[in-house]
């Protein structure tokens, strides 16, 4: 038998829309940015995971995935809903020092 890595994590870069414009950004994001993945796909691909038990946790990044919290919110709760944690990227923009 051939050995194999078992990944736990699935991830998807939603789009590529961010509020910074770092030089050191892997996904060239930025505010301009329109690329997006299509989100029914990625809806497919998370319910299509529950039947992958080594799938433990589905990872969402951008960009800046706050920027469109809807969306975000409902791939979270499916995520929830076929038994897998959840992981977000996030360069913070939001928060707020009170």
């Amino acid at each position: 038998m051939e050995d194999f890595i078992a990944y736990d994590t699935l991830g998807f870069a939603l789009f590529n829309k961010c509020t910074a414009k770092c030089k050191h950004c892997c996904f060239s994001c930025s505010p301009e940015s329109q690329q997006r993945l299509d989100i029914n796909r990625v809806i497919q691909y998370i319910k299509e995971s529950e039947e992958i038990n080594e799938i433990k946790t589905i990872a969402f990044t951008g960009g800046e995935v706050f920027l469109e919290y809807p969306t975000l919110l409902k791939l979270v709760e499916i995520s929830t809903e076929v038994g897998k944690n959840t992981s977000i990227a996030t360069n913070g923009f939001w928060a707020v020092n009170e």
